[in-house]
This record gives C-alpha cells, sequence and structure tokens, in this order.
C-alpha cells in the first residue's frame, strides 16, 4: 500500500510554458492542480535572454499581455520578411511580435497559473509512477528539497518535454506511445547573439527568415545587436555546420557571433 503525502485532481509534471498555462486553464475549471519543476524558480528558463511571440497568442489563450513598461517588455515589431533559398523574392507579411525577456515570460506564466489556483513547487522532481489496484497511473513519487514524497492525481500530465519523464517510464502494455525520441527526431535549435559591424546601415529592425534553410535574423534590444537563429535535425553541431554554410553566402549582414 503506497502512502500518499498529497491528494490533487492534476498533476503537472513540467513548469514551462505548457505546463503553466494548462494548470492555469485546469485550476480555472475548479480544479485542484499542483505543479512541479526540477528547475529552482530562478533558473526556470535561463538557456536564452529574449524570445519573440506573436501578440495575438496572448488575447488568444486568455494570458495577460505584456505591455511597455512591464519588465518581460522590450519592444515589438510589426513585419516580417520571408525570402528564397537564392535570397530573393521577398515576401512581407504583417503580424505584431513582442520581443520578451525569457525569464520573466516564465514568471507570467506561472503567476498566471498561481492567480488561476494552481500550487507550484520548484527543484521537485519526477521520481516514479504510482499506480493503482487496477494498473492505473495514479500519481507520481516526486523527490523536493525535503526529500521524497507521494502525490495521488486523477490526472497526471507531461509537460516534461523532450526528456517525458512521464510518458516514456510507463509500460510498453499501457496503451500509450512509450517510445524515447532519438537525433532524427527532434528539432535542435541554435540561438546567437550577434554584434553588427555596420549597425549604421545594416540594424536590424524587422525578423528576416529563410525557411529553405531553416535559418533567421531577428532584432535584438541593443542598435548594434541581432540574433542570428538556426534549426535542423541530429544535433546542435549539425545545425552549426548548417549555419555556417549558409553564412558563406553572404546573404546575412556583416557580423561576429558573440554567444549562444
Amino acid at each position: 500500500m503506497i502512502q500518499t503525502d498529497l491528494n490533487v485532481d492534476v498533476l503537472v509534471i513540467g513548469g514551462c510554458t505548457a505546463g503553466s498555462y494548462f494548470a492555469g486553464q485546469m485550476a480555472k475549471q475548479g480544479y485542484k492542480v499542483l505543479v512541479v519543476d526540477k528547475s529552482s524558480e530562478p533558473e526556470l528558463g535561463q538557456r536564452y535572454t529574449v524570445i519573440h511571440c506573436g501578440k495575438e497568442h496572448f488575447e488568444h489563450f486568455g494570458i495577460p499581455e505584456p505591455k511597455e513598461g512591464d519588465p518581460d517588455y522590450i519592444e515589438q515589431f510589426d513585419l516580417s520578411i520571408i525570402r528564397s533559398a537564392l535570397n530573393n523574392f521577398p515576401k512581407n507579411t504583417r503580424s505584431t511580435i513582442l520581443v520578451l525577456r525569457r525569464v520573466l515570460l516564465m514568471k507570467r506564466l506561472a503567476d498566471y497559473a498561481r492567480n488561476s489556483g494552481a500550487e507550484i513547487r520548484y527543484s521537485t522532481s519526477f521520481t516514479s509512477h504510482i499506480y493503482n489496484e487496477a494498473g492505473q497511473l495514479a500519481g507520481a513519487v516526486l523527490t523536493g528539497p525535503d526529500g521524497e514524497y507521494h502525490v495521488n492525481a486523477r490526472l497526471t500530465v507531461d509537460a516534461s518535454g523532450i526528456p517525458a519523464v512521464v510518458r516514456t517510464g510507463l509500460p510498453d502494455s499501457y496503451g500509450v506511445e512509450t517510445f524515447t525520441t532519438g537525433p532524427r527526431d527532434q528539432f535542435y535549435v541554435v540561438l546567437h547573439y550577434a554584434k553588427l559591424k555596420h549597425p549604421e546601415k545594416d540594424k536590424i529592425e524587422v525578423v528576416t527568415t529563410w525557411p529553405y534553410y531553416k535559418i533567421w535574423l531577428a532584432p535584438q534590444h541593443t542598435a548594434d545587436g541581432c540574433l542570428v537563429g538556426v534549426g535542423a535535425n541530429l544535433s546542435t553541431e549539425y545545425a552549426e555546420r548548417v549555419l555556417k554554410r549558409f553564412e558563406a553566402l553572404g546573404y546575412l549582414p556583416e557580423h561576429e557571433l558573440e554567444h549562444i
């Protein structure tokens, strides 16, 4: 018999964007929701500092929109350009993009979940599953700063991202996909901060994308800076090689890559 330390309706493993948003939605409907994340709260979202989000998503999902003067707001722009593989036939698209501080955006989403009634516990890791007598998933064993404890939940949600710690640990006979993803299944994104060599003529004010190469160029919050992003399967090293080959084409303004 498993000793249960806590009973909730919904247990969410992973407290970033998807986990916090889902938790807020469930809590608004009156469910008792617990979110846990293995990172500490200050560490959450620190893989990179700036993120671009479509303004319309906040209204669509019912999340308070960052406004000028808010801690997570940097700037916004309304024009994006899509270019062909040969860097011609530019196509302009109109959509308001917000440039935000990612760590503070994570805090906004966490506040959304809390204000909706969810509880969030950081520095808390998923350890193992809990099953009921019928063999159905009934919660999880968690490990937090004060040690291990058990949470009984009517619904356990895996929002842990690529590791998928809940899903991949289920028995193969459980009835859901339990496979782990490999390099060919994953999309690796490398985001560089770059310094323009000639910012007076090359200042980046809109997002430009080259879908064929899965590469994009975006504004940064400094006048002489920009963001250079690339995505690829297989590995981050392969994505970097794609970027180097693309840079050799001369489509990007002269710049120096600073850091990831």
